[in-house]
């Protein structure tokens, strides 16, 4: 999702429920992305979380050993992100 459609979601969350939204942009591709989350995240009571991050590998037929860094940021993204 681009920032902007996060905004949207975002003000769309807040004006039909009354509750307070933040955002916190992050590549989920990357390893070294959560101490942004939790400094953003800090004193705040948080009631809901949503982790809505994932991604699809190649559709293509590809070699394993070929593919290192695509697999890596697979691997980031939808496993360590859930942990």
């Amino acid at each position: 999702r681009t920032l902007e459609k996060l905004q949207a979601v975002a003000e769309e969350i807040e004006w039909t429920t009354g509750s307070c939204v933040k955002i916190v942009q992050a590549d989920f591709t990357k390893e070294d992305i959560y101490d942004h989350i939790k400094e953003k995240l800090e004193g705040l009571e948080i009631g809901i979380l949503v982790n809505n991050v994932g991604m699809l590998p190649s559709l293509l037929p590809s070699h394993f050993l070929n593919t290192p860094g695509e697999i890596q940021s697979l691997i980031h993204c939808n496993v360590t992100s859930v942990v």
